[in-house]
């Protein structure tokens, strides 16, 4: 009988060329991998087992979770910058002011972009994943003229609704993942002059034009959960430091560097006394017992200002310009002087904000989702004592960054069979097309 098995098996890898690589793993593909990459997906009313409630559900729906093991899921949503490729024409013509290319975009994105997931029936899932306006990212898509500069090339900003879900998420990024049929991370060739984003910053406004200002992905992720104990919140921040740059070199970053890492700045070259005391909260043995007197928002207050944070000291500068922006999250001010950044104007909403990504969609996306997601789930789930993984990825000098990022894929669960540079550097979004 075992003879007749092995037969069998040894005729199906014949015929399906199935072989396992030096490594010992199979080379060939999930089911449906990469099928939710395809305009073709559907989204349908669903129910979800474990408590009855409708849900929205991608169909083919995707081969794993984005999700950490079975943690309550925390709210996302992303914002894409992006440049119209040379071949949209409708955003190319020439003498276009800033309404009409905007009308004309927002039209595309309606037209092209959220509707190439369909939903079966019509009225199936939440309209908000179905529509586009100016100003209303809380109930709809949000699509706007980041940049439009006389001259210099427009910047197109797309901002999925807030808070979403974890089935919001999947069939958002899946809408996202079409993009690049008409737009791309780089500016036309044309374009990529000395008067380009990526080498000049903004010469109006709040601006410095000494400093590049390249467009970037965004990505909010509710982390309220972490201030039951502030050292949930400290632990993900030590993290973040301690991988940033390994997770960047995995993901293709190449526009955040140099200059323009000033936009998005890492925690301890922003304020290296902030980042002190947060080294202070850990040991090597265990954590420290927060002081109640000495609340970590009050930290960020006193080392706020202009003078001692480093950065481009102007008013748009603040703590919002961190790789991991807290400012939503923890009562403080998100920029020296910019009251449109600030509470009432933008609410202490609740969410870590991850801003130093290159701009990203489908696939790559979901990758990045996936990671700050896991991330926040771990850190806000995984048990706090001494030699535990959380304590254990959080500990460290706050001089060395890992070159790799091992240690936290492996604590998060993440594949590297999935996750690996060659998805980021290969998508057409982030080719420098000639």
């Amino acid at each position: 009988m075992l003879s007749i098995l092995r037969v069998v098996c040894a005729l199906f890898i014949a015929a399906y060329g199935v072989h396992l690589q030096e490594d010992g793993e199979s080379n060939v593909s999930p089911v449906h991998k990469r099928k939710m990459w395809l305009p073709t997906s559907k989204v349908r009313d669903g129910v979800r087992k474990s408590d009855n409630n409708k849900v929205c559900i991608l169909d083919p729906e995707p081969p794993d979770r984005m999700g950490y093991k079975n943690e309550p899921w925390q709210a996302v949503s992303f914002e894409i910058e992006m440049y119209p490729l040379d071949t949209t024409k409708e955003l190319r013509k020439p003498g276009m002011g800033p309404e009409r290319i905007l009308k004309a975009g927002a039209k595309l994105f309606k037209d092209k972009v959220i509707t190439s997931v369909a939903r079966d029936s019509p009225d199936s899932c939440d309209d908000r994943l179905f529509k586009v306006e100016e100003e209303d990212d809380e109930n709809s898509w949000m699509f706007e003229l980041e940049k439009h500069v006389i001259d210099r090339p427009y910047m197109f900003e797309a901002s999925s609704p807030q808070e979403m879900g974890e089935n919001e998420t999947e069939i958002s990024i899946t809408q996202s993942g079409i993009l690049d049929d008409y737009f791309s991370k780089h500016p036309d060739p044309s374009l990529r002059g000395s008067n380009a984003w990526e080498e000049k910053g903004d010469t109006e406004g709040h601006g410095d034009p000494d400093i590049p200002d390249p467009p970037g992905l965004h990505v909010h992720v509710m982390s309220k959960c972490m201030l039951k104990d502030v050292r949930r919140l400290v632990a993900t921040l030590l993290i973040w430091e301690k991988f940033d740059e390994a997770i960047y070199k995995i993901t293709g970053m190449t526009l955040h560097k140099g200059k323009a890492g000033l936009k998005a700045k890492a925690l301890g070259d922003k304020s290296p006394a902030v980042f002190k005391h947060l080294l202070s909260y850990i040991t090597k043995d265990g954590w420290k017992k927060p002081d109640e007197d000495d609340p970590l928002g009050d930290v960020f207050k006193e080392h706020g200002g202009r003078k001692e944070m480093h950065g481009d000291k102007l008013d748009a500068d603040g703590w919002r310009r961190l790789e991991v922006n807290i400012c939503h999250l923890l009562h403080v001010k998100c920029a020296h002087d910019l009251p449109d950044k600030e509470a009432p104007a933008v609410p202490k909403f609740g969410a870590l904000e991850f801003r130093g990504f290159d701009p990203n969609i489908g696939e790559p996306l979901r990758l990045i989702v996936t990671l700050v997601e896991r991330l926040v789930q771990f850190g806000c789930s995984a048990p706090l004592e001494g030699g535990g993984k959380l304590h254990t990825l959080a500990y460290w000098d706050g001089k060395e960054d890992s070159d790799t990022v091992d240690d936290l894929f492996e604590a998060l669960e993440i594949d590297f069979k999935d996750f690996h540079k060659k998805v980021f550097t290969e998508a057409k979004f982030a080719k420098k097309y000639e």
